[in-house]
């Protein structure tokens, strides 16, 4: 897990907004439209932006591989055996972009073995409001939480944040005490004031009972309230939904609808 300690999430957050901010120039005036061979649409924004990531990832990583859309296609044979490798869409929602409804984001992931380790969603174009969904959830999940306060300058982070969701597997056995180690870590950088989400997930595998008796544990000792969701089966999605939507700083200017929509492909992936 070498690489992933170098790392600095806000580096890919910068990125990624240098990356949105090439593509909003580009959108703001007519560009052309190629199609490729699967008839996906291709436009100069989509190799701008795969520009500016690979160059700036090239520079800061240079021994870790990329796997972008835009890229020329990498044989399975040669990537199987990548340990790390980083996972690019340059625009995610090319469609949109032409559409210029706004509903697009450039997305970087790092990515260790099969596992999603980190990355940041980036929409320049919702409203007034830019929105960065930046995530280290993946990592911390699947540390010991010793080796997590290595990592505290990538948690970092978290204090440029307007909100925290902060998701809890249950099913790992040792939740409880990752849970503790990684409410220390926000406090030490001060993040505690934050508005934080506290999710219970995969509650479909408990008993009622235990999920009861987990919500009441993790509520002691955050003291947030709990939202207990299930993303298998779409249990308390909505609530969920309803929470980070009201917890945005002046949620009216996003347009509900829109910031819906990427919720929606949000927990229908999980599903």
């Amino acid at each position: 897990m070498k690489l992933l300690k170098d790392v600095e999430l806000n580096k890919i957050v910068d990125i990624a907004k240098n990356a949105g901010d090439a593509i909003m120039e580009i959108y703001s005036r007519d560009f052309k439209v190629e199609y490729k061979d699967d008839k996906s649409p291709l436009t100069e924004a989509d190799l701008k932006s795969n520009d500016i990531i690979c160059k700036a990832l090239a520079e800061l990583y240079p021994n870790t591989p990329m796997l972008s859309e835009e890229n020329k296609e990498v044989p399975y044979n040669k990537r199987k055996d990548w340990e790390y490798y980083w996972c690019i869409d340059p625009i995610d929602g090319t469609k949109e972009f032409i559409k210029k409804n706004g509903e697009f984001t450039v997305n970087i992931a790092l990515i260790y073995k099969d596992t999603p380790v980190l990355g940041a969603v980036y929409a320049p174009a919702l409203n007034e409001r830019k929105v960065i969904i930046s995530d280290t959830v993946g990592f911390i999940q699947n540390l010991p939480p010793s080796l997590v306060k290595s990592f505290k300058s990538t948690l970092e982070e978290a204090v440029c944040s307007d909100v925290l969701i902060h998701v809890v597997d249950p099913i790992q056995e040792d939740a409880l005490y990752k849970l503790e180690e990684v409410v220390k870590i926000l406090d030490s950088i001060g993040v505690n004031e934050k508005k934080t989400i506290l999710v219970l997930n995969k509650i479909d595998m408990l008993t009622p009972e235990h999920v009861k008796f987990l919500q009441n544990k993790l509520e002691q000792l955050t003291g947030n309230v709990v939202i207990p969701i299930s993303a298998k089966t779409g249990d308390n999605i909505g609530v969920l939904k309803e929470k980070i939507f009201n917890a945005m700083p002046s949620p009216r200017r996003y347009g509900k609808s829109r910031l819906y929509s990427r919720y929606e492909q949000a927990s229908d992936t999980e599903r």
